[in-house]
């Protein structure tokens, strides 16, 4: 990750206070920015006890930007406390190929058990093959101020070997059994996010991952892919979704009680495609006040006898006065015919 031009606190060879005349979109930027790799380790499971694996790995401050001398004198103040150095920030990464979860003999309503109980032994899991998806997060170290360097940031994505391309021969309209109206069931990862004022710089919103909230759904999706380009399109759902309580249990996500609508969108030669999320009270409605539609996006991936679909969507308004968007990966696999 990085590059020339990232911006955000860990991809900054220097983060005490802009050259006169540098602007956040400046050109000035790049030479201070670098490349970024990071070493996760081994996987531990999700802290939420979803079905994901789980890393998280502390960033600290290169040793560039801790030596006197080498660093201007805010850097050092910045990074040093004590004559340590603090940590930048907080990588967390979820990932998943978890598409199914048949859960039985869970506690009836009105049973007494308490709100998330459930009785694992006996559930039935599927999971994909030839696709992942999930989310990774940048949490800026609270030491680090909230100024135009502090970026928290938030990225879903989804992986895969792919089952079309643009090659002869591997296009979506050179599928031999053609899919007609092929359900695809999975399940979805996501956060509900808070958004905040990132001071005088233009005016722009920086999210804060310390009110973040972790979601989780189910989605379901109807795709055709044929030997007739204008026939490939796909559309489906985002049901059943919950919210992790910190106390320690998934509830249902009161905001969204309803199922999120994803439009149809064609699939195009490389089986990607790219669709609308648009009606979901309380989203849709950036703090300019005009509307901006939610999108969908995703990939086919492995073998046409055994097709699975993974992607990413977001929604983004305001809600209670409270700006507000919502961000999330999910990975379905094909069902059989009944």
């Amino acid at each position: 990750m990085g590059g020339r031009g990232a911006a955000g606190i860990d991809f900054r060879r220097r983060v005490g206070g802009r050259p006169s005349g540098l602007h956040i979109g400046g050109g000035q930027r790049d030479r201070f920015g670098w490349d970024l790799t990071l070493t996760f380790g081994e996987p531990t499971r999700s802290p939420e006890g979803n079905g994901e694996f789980y890393w998280a790995a502390r960033l600290m401050p290169d040793e560039t930007q801790t030596a006197v001398g080498s660093s201007t004198a805010l850097d050092v103040l910045r990074f040093v406390v004590d004559g340590r150095p603090k940590q930048t920030g907080t990588y967390t990464l979820y990932l998943s190929n978890h598409a199914i979860a048949e859960r039985n003999l869970e506690p009836v309503e009105g049973s007494g058990a308490y709100p998330g109980a459930a009785y694992p032994e006996d559930d039935v899991n599927s999971y994909l093959k030839y696709a992942a998806y999930g989310m990774m997060t940048f949490h800026a170290s609270d030491q680090i101020p909230y100024d135009y360097n502090r970026f928290d940031r938030v990225q879903s994505f989804h992986s895969g070997y792919d089952a079309f391309t643009s090659a002869s021969g591997r296009k979506t309209t050179d599928i031999g059994e053609a899919v007609s109206n092929g359900k695809f069931s999975g399940l979805t990862i996501a956060l509900e996010l808070d958004r905040i004022p990132r001071g005088n710089v233009d005016d722009r919103t920086s999210i804060d991952l310390r009110l973040a909230k972790r979601l989780r759904g189910d989605v379901e999706l109807t795709a055709t892919i044929s030997g007739t380009a204008s026939d490939n399109t796909i559309k489906g759902r985002i049901k059943n979704l919950e919210i992790w309580d910190n106390r320690g249990y998934w509830k249902d996500y009161a905001r969204i009680p309803d199922d999120i609508e994803l439009e149809s969108a064609s699939i195009d030669a490389k089986g990607e495609y790219r669709g609308t999320i648009t009606d979901v009270p309380g989203f849709n409605r950036p703090y300019t006040g005009e509307s901006q539609e939610g999108q969908y996006v995703g990939t086919f991936y492995g073998p046409v006898s055994a097709l699975e679909t993974a992607g990413s969507w977001f929604l983004h308004g305001d809600k209670d006065g409270h700006r507000k968007a919502v961000v999330g990966s999910f990975g379905a696999k094909r069902t059989p015919a009944e």
